[in-house]
């Protein structure tokens, strides 16, 4: 009698542990699918190529092996588009000055190592 109220209490302390984890796995993805929402929301202003749902471009990029396919999309969208490396990490890359001046010379958060690139043409 006394065994199998053990065994059924040691159940009970696995569950607990892996239903902790399964809610915050949800949690985590949840926050990434609003990221994802609000970064394509941002970038739905630009054109560019079509995407893949999962991949994004990377397998168009993949296929080449080089950045020849990024190279050709700057002429085919001169001011700016957005690249996606998978479905939660997208980039808007610039092509036009004015366009990067305008960008950079916001007073929103910027990634420190690209805006100090950019600093010495755009100034302060």
């Amino acid at each position: 009698m006394a065994l199998t109220f053990l065994s059924l209490s040691l159940s009970h302390l696995i569950l607990w542990p892996s239903g902790v984890i399964l809610v915050i796995g949800i949690l985590k993805l949840l926050c990434l699918l609003l990221r994802r929402h609000k970064l394509a929301r941002a970038m739905d202003n630009f054109p560019g190529p079509p995407t893949h749902w999962l991949f994004g471009h990377a397998d168009q990029i993949q296929q080449t092996g080089s950045l020849d396919k990024v190279v050709s999309w700057a002429h085919q969208f001169p001011y700016a588009s957005p690249l996606w490396m998978g479905p939660f990490l997208g980039f808007l890359n610039i092509y036009e000055p004015d366009y990067a001046k305008a960008v950079y010379s916001r007073g929103d958060p910027k990634a420190v190592d690209v805006y100090d690139f950019f600093l010495q043409w755009i100034g302060e």
